[in-house]
């Protein structure tokens, strides 16, 4: 897919670079990572900035695209080469535009604008937890005619400072809600008796103070729950994109920073008289780099792009697949993959098929060694599982093909989709999205 930048686009990026050129120099950062933190005046001036660049059909309190935040993240971390607080905000206000009200996520928006620092941490992760959200401990419960809140969160970004922190919990009063725990978010003040931050020494993300904190008995109000929290844990699930996202500029725009670096020392630096950029060895080091970058720049900008024009530019592609194989192979129903695994409660509702997504990513583009990944189908393969394999690789060939000797021998059968749905005794429907038979995704 072609991800050139419209006029507009580029705009965008040239004013983001000129204000990062301008804030961030060698020395201003090394101070702020020291002091863990950026002024007032460099938020302000980057929310400024932000509001100023806002495009017109997008909801105000967001301001931007995902793929437009991505162009800003990219540009900015590239000029800082650093981990910078802004993507931790724009996910933040995700967060809120998501399970808060219209109204309450426009006032923390607006606060946002004309202070140029959010005021609320958000706090989601769990000490025992990490990515796994599921695993979440912390929740609230009514006891002796009070509301409490007990747990542990992690890696809270601004979390000592914050005058707020939104926090992630368990509604034990809703009783057992089936396969997802009844999620609540509740934006508390930080000064309410009860809550505990220690700060959490680490190597990276200088800039960014994250601390650990704890929260023993803290008596909630109910006012301070957010409005639209019922969306759940499918709700996080998703919204969760939008922060890997913008995780992913960050470190592409690293990434950039650490090659223009390269190419600047390489083209300094002499050796025997000549440029060490000119040897050999050094230019396919770079045209390696430059290739990975590439790549990098490819896949976040295309899964900035499905995630903002996911619905209607999916639905049409899946039409002309589907006419291209009634086309070739005759009529029929021809179950879908969506590409890269993406999907949305508009697309579920419009395809008129079942969707197939997977119970085990082997990761073999990734490791591309043929033993490595044909240990781990056959050390953790269980019955029913759907396995993704990338057959454009010829380690992955020769993996799947060394399992299926080994699984074999182990009294497997490897069968279709249709098959294996057939002996779980399972009739998939269309527009549900599973990972194996009987079990759907949760987002």
């Amino acid at each position: 897919m072609d991800f050139t930048l419209t006029d507009g686009q580029k705009k965008l990026v040239s004013a983001f670079r000129t204000f990062g050129a301008d804030t961030f120099t060698p020395e201003r950062v090394a101070k702020w990572c020291r002091d863990q933190g950026l002024p007032d005046t460099v938020m302000k001036e980057f929310v400024d900035l932000y509001y100023e660049t806002a495009e017109p059909d997008i909801a105000p309190d967001l301001a931007h695209s995902l793929l437009s935040q991505v162009l800003i993240v990219e540009e900015l971390s590239r000029c800082a080469g650093t981990t910078l607080p802004f993507q931790n905000d724009l996910f933040n206000l995700q967060i809120m535009s998501g399970f808060a009200g219209a109204a309450e996520a426009a006032s923390i928006a607006e606060d946002y604008r004309a202070d140029g620092r959010l005021m609320f941490a958000l706090a989601i992760s769990e000490p025992d937890g990490g990515s796994d959200t599921m695993a979440m401990k912390t929740s609230c419960q009514t006891v002796d005619g009070r509301l409490l809140l007990n747990g542990r969160k992690s890696y809270v970004n601004n979390g000592e400072y914050a005058p707020y922190i939104l926090v992630a919990a368990i509604d034990k009063d809703a009783g057992d809600t089936g396969r997802y725990p009844s999620l609540s978010f509740w934006l508390v003040p930080r000064s309410v008796p009860g809550i505990n931050a220690v700060p959490i020494s680490k190597i990276g993300q200088s800039m960014l103070p994250f601390a650990l904190i704890s929260f023993d008995d803290v008596e909630l109000s109910p006012e301070w729950r957010l409005d639209a929290s019922e969306g759940g844990f499918q709700q996080l699930f998703h919204l969760l994109e939008y922060g890997r996202v913008l995780l992913c500029a960050s470190s592409l725009g690293m990434a950039q920073a650490a090659m223009d670096d390269a190419v600047a020392h390489a083209r300094s630096r002499k050796a025997f008289g000549v440029q060490v950029g000119r040897f050999q060895q050094i230019e396919t080091l770079l045209t390696d780099m430059e290739v990975r970058l590439r790549n990098m720049r490819s896949m976040v900008y295309r899964a900035a792009w499905s995630i903002d024009a996911a619905d209607e530019t999916a639905l049409g592609e899946i039409r002309k697949t589907d006419e291209a194989l009634r086309a070739i192979l005759g009529e029929g129903d021809y179950w879908l993959r969506p590409p890269w695994g993406f999907s949305s409660d508009a697309l579920k509702a419009a395809v008129s098929v079942p969707m197939i997504f997977w119970s085990m990513d082997t990761m073999d583009w990734s490791v591309r060694n043929r033993d490595l990944v044909s240990y781990a189908i056959t050390s953790e393969a269980q019955p029913g599982d759907i396995i993704l394999l990338h057959d454009p690789y010829e380690s992955s060939v020769d993996a799947a093909l060394q399992a299926i000797d080994v699984l074999g021998a182990q009294g497997y059968e490897f069968v279709t989709l249709e098959e294996l749905f057939s002996c779980f005794g399972v009739t998939p429907e269309a527009g549900h999205f599973y990972l194996r038979p009987g079990e759907e995704v949760s987002w």
